[in-house]
């Protein structure tokens, strides 16, 4: 870069605070005031240079000391300083960096020849004209400095003065070119290059404020001495100089959000201008570059029209586009790609029309063929990327790949591994079972499933489907519950991706169903379809507190729409709600005595309600189910709290009318098969409540000693019962484990079971030798050799030693 040195003296101005002046005998007589700065200086040396400070000088009524205000001279401070150092010869450097603030300053400051020969503003025209206008680089340096004057720099005619001087240069032949520019392709060395590339001036221009770059490439278009190959090269070049890089720009998060704005609002405007300036000669510039500005467009949320452009321009060079141009389109998270394929199928629908205006018929024309089967298998390369968005709707999936024509595809592989990778990409993120079962599947390629037992069957596994491809789905009182049941037999909970189905569910389920009067009594009709799944899933509890909370409702209360049917009556003449409002919707749910039982628990009714249904519930107990026992538990948010003696009072009311009803039961095999079935169901209640750490060994004794001996074939389910109690209540003493194991005959249990609970270290050692004493018993009526089995043996041996005790 070329400068001008001015002065010979040495530098003596000094800052004291806010006051620039200069070392010197003489006191300053005028004070200059720029700003916040404050210049105390001589008259001597200002006013035979500055016919502006002459004049205002004379205008003064004080003649010896003089302030002046000079907030509008152009440059500032900086620039009035060296002025000012012309002025007392003190040495100087002008370059392309400051002759812009110097030069619009001595204009300003009236520094010119008629003032003083040989004046500041006539060598600055002097150095402008013969070393930086004559100059490349300077004259591009001195370019991007009118960005802080523009208007100075406009009426100067250095603007128009140094594009006439770059616009000269540029259309020089490229073999002519013998001064100094910056070129930093890569793989491009100078030394080793000795002919000098077309684009040459394309990097130094880049620098170049928007507006002047305009300006500027307006000028050479308008001479139609370059192709348009290269204008679209610069046009490049200043977009990856000054536009940002989509990608990097959406993961960072350190800027502020005005900032991120008003970058926004500048980018805008050279993305706009941009593509306002590309040639309209098709492959003028690349297609990965259109592409680069339509993403950029998309993130800066740019025009319509500006959009619109771009992917009309990169439609007509589709078949160039590869496939990292088309996933350029998407937006990035830290997490996840977001792919933009309406922008896809828009671009391939307008190619596909220019290509039919092109080819009348395509088997004649080798070309367009090749053109439309390379596009074919780009679309079905992106639909295999785009495919493992898990939010990809399907729609939008099927739209592009049907936009491709028949012809154009040579086989369908390409589009069926696509398809492959949906469906399993579709279903995985969402369904932890089916992760499951792939994880456990040998062969990772191709995996084949059998999910039979699936609550709701296949319209439920649809539903479910349907959520995970993003397919349109409505959920009602109707559909509820086979469509829950299979969200949580598939695992479909936010645990394996937020916002997962199982969750949507019961929000709906709470939020509409609950506060519902008929969907509530809709959801109770569909229960049957499932109701194990649903009474361990608690829908049915919750439907009917819902129920019987509105049921409680004072009828003058009772705001919602119901069935009434009875002859006479009119709702639109009866403005008050009869009190017997709800009977006619719940008369078709299906809700049994216990549940009823369950329901009377839970509201507190009146002794007589409960005695009756105790009673009707014992004559119906040989029917009774396991889920029937457990509906009379209340739960709270960390447990169940089991009431067994209900339990107990319905079992003893059973007995008794069983036993009126069979004088002898081993006469009636009706009735011995009817007790032996209660006593199966007794014993599987008791290895539920066996596990609730607050039952009294008394209540649980009480239930298991009822069962009458007839009942149990075998006391094989009765350990199990034992065995859980025992290892839930660890801290139980003697007294009451030899009270709990009291009641199990040992002479009853099985080999297998009899071999497993000698070994159990939680029974007493009285119980392991009976079972020893029964087991060499059962031996013995076997005609074994052996008195006594020897592994027994040394089993009882073991524990005798472990223990300390005597038999």
């Amino acid at each position: 870069m070329k400068f001008m040195k001015l002065g010979t003296k040495s530098d003596s101005f000094y800052t004291e605070q806010s006051t620039r002046t200069l070392t010197s005998d003489i006191p300053p007589d005028i004070v200059i005031q720029i700003n916040e700065a404050t210049f105390l200086l001589h008259k001597d040396a200002l006013l035979p240079k500055c016919g502006l400070l002459q004049r205002l000088c004379d205008e003064s009524i004080d003649s010896e000391s003089v302030n002046m205000e000079l907030h509008d001279i152009p440059g500032g401070k900086e620039a009035f300083e060296i002025c000012s150092k012309f002025c007392y010869g003190i040495s100087i450097e002008i370059s392309a960096r400051n002759f812009i603030p110097s030069y619009s300053a001595s204009k300003f400051l009236i520094m010119n020849d008629s003032v003083s020969k040989g004046n500041f503003e006539g060598k600055l025209e002097v150095f402008f004209n013969s070393f930086i206008l004559e100059s490349w680089k300077d004259s591009i340096a001195t370019l991007r400095t009118t960005v802080t004057l523009p208007e100075w720099s406009e009426n100067l005619g250095i603007i128009r003065k140094c594009i006439d001087s770059i616009i000269e240069k540029i259309l020089v032949p490229s073999h002519e070119v013998n001064w100094s520019f910056t070129y930093s392709r890569p793989g491009y060395i100078k030394k080793q290059h000795h002919q000098v590339p077309k684009d040459w001036w394309t990097e130094d221009v880049s620098d170049l404020d928007i507006d002047i770059f305009r300006c500027l490439i307006m000028i050479i278009q308008s001479t139609y001495v370059h192709p348009p190959q290269l204008i679209g090269e610069a046009l490049h070049v200043y977009a990856c100089r000054w536009l940002p890089d989509i990608r990097k720009l959406n993961k960072s998060s350190d800027i502020s959000a005005s900032q991120t704005e008003e970058s926004k609002v500048k980018n805008r405007k050279i993305l706009e201008t941009i593509v306002s300036m590309i040639p309209i000669d098709k492959g003028s510039v690349l297609v990965g570059f259109l592409f680069r500005l339509l993403g950029i467009s998309i993130h800066l949320n740019a025009s319509s029209f500006v959009k619109t452009e771009l992917i009309r321009r990169a439609s007509l060079q589709f078949e160039e586009t590869t496939l990292s141009d088309l996933i350029y389109l998407s937006k990035s998270s830290s997490d996840r790609y977001y792919y933009d394929i309406d922008i896809v199928l828009t671009m391939l629908e307008s190619f596909l029309k220019h290509w039919k205006r092109m080819s009348p018929s395509v088997m004649d024309n080798n070309y367009s063929l090749k053109s439309i089967r390379n596009v074919a298998k780009l679309i079905d390369s992106y639909l295999q990327v785009v495919a493992e968005d898990d939010k990809m709707q399907v729609s939008k999936f099927v739209s592009l790949a049907e936009t491709v024509p028949c012809i154009a595809r040579v086989d369908h592989d390409d589009l069926y591994k696509a398809i492959d990778i949906y469906l399993k990409d579709a279903l995985l993120p969402k369904c932890g079972l089916l992760q499951r079962l792939c994880d456990e599947s040998i062969d990772s390629e191709s995996v084949n499933m059998e999910l039979h037992d699936i609550p709701g069957g296949k319209e439920a596994f649809e539903i479910c489907s349907k959520f995970c491809y993003g397919i349109s789905i409505e959920i009602s009182a109707r559909n509820f519950i086979p469509s829950y049941s299979a969200s949580k037999f598939l695992i479909m909970n936010d645990f394996v991706t937020k916002g997962n189905f199982e969750g949507k569910l019961e929000v709906f389920f709470n939020s509409f169903i609950l506060e519902s009067w008929k969907d509530s009594i809709a959801t109770l009709w569909t229960t049957i379809t499932l109701p194990e799944w649903f009474e361990n899933l608690g829908i049915v509890r919750k439907c009917i507190d819902s129920i019987i909370e509105k049921i409680l409702v004072p009828s003058h209360e009772v705001n919602w729409s119901f069935t009434y049917s009875r002859p006479g009556y009119i709702k639109k003449q009866h403005h008050q709600v009869p009190k017997d409002w709800w009977t006619e919707d719940v008369s078709g749910l299906d809700i049994d005595i216990f549940r009823l039982l369950g329901i009377s628990i839970h509201l507190n009714v009146s002794s007589f309600v409960k005695t009756e249904l105790i009673r009707r519930a014992s004559l119906q107990f040989e029917e009774t189910t396991l889920s029937d026992l457990l509906y009379l538990s209340k739960s709270s948010s960390d447990r169940y709290y089991y009431d067994i003696d209900i339990v107990l009072t319905v079992l003893e009311s059973f007995l008794k009318h069983w036993k009126r009803m069979s004088l002898s039961v081993m006469d009636n095999n009706y009735s011995l098969k009817s007790i032996r079935n209660f006593a199966k169901l007794i014993d599987s209640y008791l290895q539920v409540v066996a596990e609730d750490d607050k039952m009294q060994v008394s209540k649980f004794v009480s239930l298991a000693e009822t069962v009458p001996c007839i009942a149990r074939v075998d006391h094989n389910d009765l350990y199990k019962a034992i065995n859980i109690y025992l290892k839930v209540h660890l801290d139980m003493c003697k007294v009451d484990k030899k009270k709990l194991c009291g009641i199990l005959d040992c002479q009853k249990l099985t080999t297998e079971i009899c071999h497993q609970a000698v070994k159990n270290e939680l029974l007493p050692l009285r119980t392991v030798v009976q079972l020893l004493y029964f087991e060499q018993e059962k031996l013995s009526m076997a005609n074994t050799t052996q008195i006594m089995d020897g592994n027994l043996a040394l089993e009882l041996e073991k524990k005798m030693r472990i223990r300390g005790r005597e038999i």
